[in-house]
Parts: structure tokens; C-alpha cells; sequence
């Protein structure tokens, strides 16, 4: 303070507290250290600039994308710094973001400014407003997806790939949604069927159609492919676009995403056209051969008779004149007539298994089994067999004459080829799959080596020598045909020494369960 002359009397301090100022300074910087920190270590390219393009911000993840450091843009005219933005078209959209406009780049090829390397990138653009709303700069939002694009890229040729493969494919191939629509189809399908592809891709492919009026094996089919997710070699008749019906053999499976849901129905068909024909043919050819054996057999029987009759009044008659070395060649050959009479008779039985049968209808197993041990009481009683029968047996679709074949040969092989002095036999059962039983002949006996387990069911085929064992060997011939013919299968488990279980299947009482 100063008097009339100016002379300082006095000194006045003002002091003002300032503490909330400096607390506010204090958080604003922090506030901005925080957002810079914050813009620097996000996973996306962040990139600030004012409205004369001059770079504020220029984060860690664009030098990663670029190779261009933040001591080289920060400050600097954007588009001048990385003219790459303007040869891609990005100039535009930065340029745009000052005007008010929030916009999107495509997806762009970006070299790297360092190591040359090429990746790709994908921008957004927005304006920079103040707390007045004006407009004060933009922000540019940079993504790198060049990992996404080398998958997309890796998934694109395993795609290309796998459409060459399925194009090349003899079978044919068809995928469909849940509801049919058509997804897939490949040249083979377009091939044997005769359409084309616009014909068949986007359409509801009417699953049923395949089966024309075979309606309940397709239920069974859907039913079957629902349960058990695949179908393997399910025969059927597709038809073709000219109206030709082609057998087919179809596998089915259903394919579902990662949560596990049903997606899709793949299916793989080949054209059995030609093994149908071949079957056939060959279904003639054993038609023919079994007529051929069978007048064969029956003829061959009379000459036999007539040996064999000659030989006894031979015996009967001369038996003074042929001597005792006469006689002996008599019997060896009554012996051999006799063995000649057993192959021939088992060559017709043979033959007339493999004839086609109309006598199909339900058999009562415990009727059968039983009727076979009355006819062989004598045999059972001389060996002091145990033949355990359960009190229940089922009733199977087939020939009840043929059914009694399989059961007295092999009951009658348990017996003859067992060394027990009480031979033990078991018969039972138990439920197998697609509407069949399963039975088995267990016995005591003396077994068979694993070598042979095949070999038995071979005509004629014999394990031990005449002497030893009597029989033509062609009982488990005749037995296996006659299973087969039944649409049936036979198999031996066995081991020397330790007794055999013979186990074959059966279909149940009606042919569809």
C-alpha cells in the first residue's frame, strides 16, 4: 500500500486456498493417464486425431499392426505418416468421421511397414465431440483379422478339397436337414438318378419316396436310424428321374454340432445293380447245380440197388464156390454200397434243403426237440446220455422237417463224439437281435481244435478216420445249409478235451417279429 507520494507504507497478501483446485488437476491428470493407459493396452488399434488429421493417440496394438512407433505418428499428419490409408480408401472414411459420420471400412490388405509381412484389416470410424457437442477430432477403431482370414482361407480349401473328394466318389452322396431339404448332392447322385443339380439343391427330398411302398420298412428305418444314430448297408430301391427303379444299398448317419444336437441326415448310397444280377445268376447257377446233384444222386441210387442186390444172392447163393476169400471181397463191397448209399442219400438231402420252400410257418422248438429225443430214446438209453431240455423253448418262423434235421444231428454228434461215460447235453436259448433267437447244443465231448471250427461245416469234410468215428461227413453241411436257408448263422466254440457249444440263430415266429 502506497501514501500521497507513493511511498509503500504497507503490503497487503491476498492468499486464496487452491487445495480443491490442485485435487482437481491431480484427478484430471490421473483421469487422462488412466483413459491413455487404458487406449494403450486394448486389444483393438486405437488411433485419436484432431480435425487437421494431426495424430493425439496412437496405441500399442497399432505399432504391432503397422510397425510404425508412436514417436513416429504422434503429432503428425495421419494420412501423410501412413499413405497406405489413402491408397486403401481410408483417407474417405477418416475425412468422413469429421464430418459426423460413423462409418466402416472393408476388409483391407495392410503390409506391415517393417517387415513387409501382409495381414488384413478391418476399421471403424467415429467422431470426437466435447463436452458442448462439437465435433473436435475422430477415433478410428482398428481390428486385425488376419488370423480369422488365414482360417477362413484354410477352411475354404479344405472345403474346395472335400468337394473334389465327394465329386470323385463313385458312391453317392446326399445331405439333408432334419426336414429333408436338400444341403447336398454330388455328381454321382446327379449321374445315376438323373437330375440336375438345381433340380435337387433347397428341395424337401421325401425320404419315404426311396422306399415306394415298402412303407413299413421305412418307419423301420426311421425308427432304427433315431435309435441308433447310424444305419449300415440298409438295401432298398430308389427311382430315378426316367422312372427306372435302381436297388440300392444304403448308410446312414446322423450328424450333429458340437452341443450334440442333430443337425443333418448324411447319406451314402452305392448302385448294387450289378451284385443283384450277379446274385441272381449265381442263385440260378446253384438252382441248377442242386437239380443237377439231386438226379445225379437219385440216379446213381438204382445201380446201387442192383449191386448191392447182386452182392447179397452171391452171398446166399455161391457162398459154397466163392470161398472164404470170395466172401470177404462180398462184404467189402456190400461196405462200400452201403457207404455210397449214405453219400448219396446225404447229397439229395443236401440238394433239396437248397430247393425253395413254401412250408414256412411257426414251429414249436420244444415240440421239436422233444420229438427228436423220442426217435433217439434208443441211443440215449445205451449211452446213458443227460440230455437237459428247459421246460420252455420258443416258437420260430421255418420248416419244421429240416428244424428236426438240425436238432438229431446235433444231438447225434454230441453223442457219437464224446468219450464220457455219461455224456451231458444242454440245449436252451436266449433273446438276439432283428426278431431272432438265439439257441446252442453244449455238450461234454471231446471237442474240436480252433483249426477245424470252420472246416466241419465243409461237405464231406471229416476230422477223424472211418474206423474211429462212422458217418459221411456231411451232417454239419446239411445243418449249416439248412440254417442259412432260414436266413440264419451257425458257429462252433470249442476247445480238445473240454466239450463244444454249437450256437445258431432262428428268426422268431412271424418273419417281421
Amino acid at each position: 500500500m502506497r501514501d500521497e507520494s507513493c511511498t509503500i507504507v504497507n503490503i497487503l497478501g491476498v492468499m486464496t486456498d487452491i487445495t480443491e483446485d490442485k485435487h482437481f488437476i491431480d484427478e484430471l491428470q490421473n483421469t487422462t493417464v488412466l483413459q491413455t493407459n487404458i487406449l494403450s493396452s486394448i486389444q483393438e488399434g486405437m488411433i485419436v486425431y484432431d480435425r487437421n488429421l494431426k495424430c493425439l493417440h496412437w496405441n500399442q496394438t497399432m505399432e504391432t499392426i503397422t510397425g510404425l512407433e508412436q514417436k513416429e505418428v504422434i503429432g503428425k499428419h495421419l494420412l501423410e505418416v501412413v499413405p497406405q490409408f489413402v491408397e486403401h480408401g481410408i483417407d474417405t472414411m477418416i475425412k468422413g468421421s469429421i464430418d459426423g459420420q460413423s462409418m466402416s471400412s472393408e476388409e483391407i490388405r495392410f503390409q506391415h511397414s517393417k517387415n513387409k509381412t501382409k495381414g488384413y484389416i478391418w476399421g471403424r470410424f467415429f467422431p470426437m465431440r466435447n463436452t458442448e457437442s462439437e465435433i473436435i477430432g475422430g477415433v478410428a477403431v482398428v481390428t486385425d483379422i488376419s488370423e480369422r482370414k488365414l482360417f477362413e482361407y484354410e477352411i475354404h480349401e479344405s472345403e474346395k478339397i472335400l468337394r473334389n473328394v465327394i465329386d470323385t466318389m463313385d458312391d453317392i452322396l446326399l445331405i439333408t436337414d432334419l426336414r429333408g431339404k436338400v444341403l447336398q448332392v454330388n455328381r454321382a447322385f446327379l449321374h445315376v438318378l438323373g437330375y440336375s443339380r438345381s433340380e435337387v439343391l433347397g428341395q424337401e427330398f421325401p425320404y419315404s419316396w426311396l422306399f415306394e411302398d415298402e412303407m413299413g420298412r421305412f418307419v423301420t428305418w426311421i425308427t432304427n436310424l433315431r435309435q441308433q444314430n447310424w444305419l449300415h448297408d440298409f438295401d432298398m430301391t430308389w427311382k430315378a428321374k426316367d422312372g427306372r427303379y435302381i436297388p440300392m444299398s444304403l448308410s446312414t448317419t446322423l450328424l450333429r454340432n458340437s452341443m450334440g444336437e442333430a443337425v443333418a441326415i448324411l447319406n451314402i448310397a452305392r448302385d448294387i445293380t450289378e451284385r443283384v444280377r450277379l446274385a441272381k445268376d449265381l442263385e440260378n447257377r446253384i438252382k441248377e447245380l442242386d437239380d443237377f446233384t439231386y438226379v445225379v444222386s437219385h440216379d446213381l441210387k438204382e445201380p446201387l440197388i442192383s449191386v448191392e442186390g447182386f452182392s447179397k444172392i452171391l452171398q446166399s447163393d455161391y457162398q459154397d464156390t466163392i470161398g472164404s476169400e470170395g466172401k470177404e471181397f462180398l462184404d467189402l463191397i456190400a461196405g462200400a454200397t452201403t457207404r455210397m448209399k449214405g453219400l448219396i442219400d446225404d447229397l439229395l438231402l443236401l440238394s433239396r434243403v437248397g430247393r425253395p420252400i413254401e412250408t414256412f410257418k411257426p414251429v414249436s422248438i420244444k415240440k421239436v426237440v422233444d420229438e427228436v429225443k423220442a426217435e433217439m430214446e434208443f441211443t440215449i438209453r445205451q449211452r446213458s446220455v443227460c440230455l437237459n431240455v428247459p421246460e420252455y423253448l420258443p416258437r420260430v418262423f421255418g420248416n419244421k422237417t429240416h428244424l428236426k434235421i438240425v436238432f438229431r444231428n446235433l444231438i447225434g454228434n454230441a453223442i457219437k463224439f464224446n468219450d464220457k461215460s455219461t455224456p451231458i447235453i444242454e440245449i436252451g436259448f436266449q433273446s438276439a437281435e432283428n426278431n431272432y433267437y438265439l439257441f446252442f447244443v453244449k455238450d461234454n465231448g471231446i471237442g474240436i481244435d480252433k483249426e477245424f471250427h470252420e472246416k466241419i461245416f465243409i461237405i464231406f469234410q471229416r476230422l477223424h478216420p472211418r474206423e474211429q468215428y462212422e458217418g459221411t461227413g456231411a451232417g454239419l453241411a446239411i445243418v449249416k445249409k439248412i440254417i442259412e436257408t432260414h436266413k440264419g448263422t451257425i458257429w462252433v466254440e470249442s476247445h480238445v478235451g473240454e466239450g463244444s457249444i454249437f450256437f445258431f440263430t432262428l428268426p422268431r415266429e412271424t418273419p417281421h417279429g
